[in-house]
C-alpha cells in the first residue's frame, strides 16, 4: 500500500534469479504482527539491482525477506517507489539519502 491509498501487490519469489526485467523490491523483517519494510527499493532490472543492499539489510538491519513486484514502466515504477517510501518511511532509504 502506498500513502495515497493505492495498494501494491509483492510477492515472495521462488528463487531469487530474476529476469532481467524492471520492477519494485522490498526488504523485510518478519515479526508477530506481519511484515515490517526496511528497505524499498525500484530498479530497470530485478536480476542486478534486488540483490545490491540485500547483505547489508540481512546483516545489519536483521532482514528476512526479500520480496518483488514486477512493473516496466519507469516513470510509474518511480511513482509508486515515492508513494510507498512516503507511507512505509524504511530505515535503509533514509541512509541511502545520506550517501
Amino acid at each position: 500500500m502506498g500513502q495515497s491509498g493505492s495498494n501494491y501487490r509483492f510477492g515472495i519469489p521462488e528463487r531469487l534469479t530474476f529476469l532481467p526485467s524492471g520492477g519494485h523490491f522490498m526488504y523485510a523483517r518478519q515479526t508477530p504482527q506481519g511484515f515490517e519494510v526496511l528497505y524499498l527499493g525500484e530498479t530497470e532490472n530485478l536480476s542486478v539491482g534486488a540483490e545490491r543492499r540485500w547483505r547489508e539489510a540481512v546483516e545489519t538491519h536483521g532482514a528476512s525477506h526479500l520480496l518483488v513486484r514486477l512493473n516496466t514502466s519507469g516513470r510509474i515504477r518511480r511513482d509508486e517507489h515515492d508513494d510507498m517510501v512516503r507511507l512505509y518511511d524504511p530505515p535503509m532509504n533514509h541512509l541511502e539519502s545520506t550517501r
